[in-house]
């Protein structure tokens, strides 16, 4: 139990999991919190932590033998010897599903469970086919993660200016995460070589360049929109711009003169995805 425990941890990957808690007990106290009851938000926040895991788990799965190549750790590398092992992730999928139905019968949006079973559907195809694929399954966890804000947005009443904020941060997400994506698909290329994936950087390394580029471009014109919301108070702006317009031009300049450490890289924006959300509570 000992060795179990801190490799499950690793699995279902505690460290997003906890920025997931951050972000959600910011996105509670910074516009929630004076209207609505923090126990049944916990319940949602419960929900999704669930779900994630068990997919983070399931990756670990479907990934043995490419992350083996990849020499990277995975779960069923130290535990695939019993069958309740392998189980795992749909045990969490269940109770992430249980405690939906508990959140949306308090909210009287029961039919809105059919929403949580098609991501976890999503995940699981996701898993098994999709991210062998080229730039789908890139988008499609880039688009999950957009969720995380919209969850929000869906399930609770919030005035439209609210709204303009949390739909800045989610498509602020949105390009951040594909680069992410694509950068762990270069580090990973000798695994998904080996198993016959058909990722982008595999089939055309200089496509999945240009792509990056696209998605930086793309930031930072979401930048200049931001910068000029009315709505969004100056010590946002100040933030914003200085979090992700130096940062992001030095990157821009490393990816056009060719010289990318794509580890680095994969860190860098995982590190502004932190620093983005913590934003939230300057707007």
């Amino acid at each position: 139990m000992r060795i179990l425990v801190p490799h499950f941890l690793e699995a279902v990957r505690w460290k997003n999991l906890l920025l997931i808690i951050l972000l959600y007990l910011v996105l509670f106290y910074k516009f929630l919190a004076p209207y609505y009851d923090i126990t049944t938000f916990l319940l949602l926040l419960l929900a999704t932590l669930s779900i994630t895991a068990a997919g983070n788990l399931e990756n670990d799965l479907y990934d043995t033998e490419t992350d083996r190549h990849n020499r990277k750790f995975n779960f069923y590398h130290h535990h695939d010897e019993r069958n309740i092992y392998r189980l795992l992730p749909y045990i969490l999928y269940v109770a992430g599903l249980l405690l939906a139905w508990l959140f949306l019968i308090r909210i009287h949006k029961g039919l809105y469970i059919l929403y949580f079973l098609a991501v976890i559907i999503l995940l699981f195809d996701y898993n098994r086919i999709i991210k062998k694929m080229p730039v789908i399954g890139n988008f499609i966890i880039s688009i999950l993660l957009m969720l995380l804000i919209f969850n929000i947005i869906i399930f609770y009443t919030l005035h439209y200016i609210d709204q303009l904020k949390l739909l800045f941060t989610a498509l602020f997400l949105f390009p951040v995460n594909m680069n992410r994506e694509l950068a762990k698909d270069f580090l990973d290329r000798k695994g998904d070589r080996k198993m016959q994936y058909q990722t982008l950087p595999l089939i055309s390394p200089k496509k999945a360049l240009r792509l990056m580029f696209f998605h930086i471009i793309l930031l930072l014109i979401l930048l200049i929109i931001f910068y000029f919301n009315p709505h969004i108070s100056s010590i946002a702006k100040i933030y914003y711009f200085a979090m992700i317009f130096i940062p992001v031009s030095v990157h821009l300049n490393k990816l056009i003169r060719g010289k990318i450490n794509f580890k680095r890289l994969a860190r860098f924006y995982k590190i502004l995805l932190l620093l983005g959300l913590f934003g939230i509570i300057l707007m």
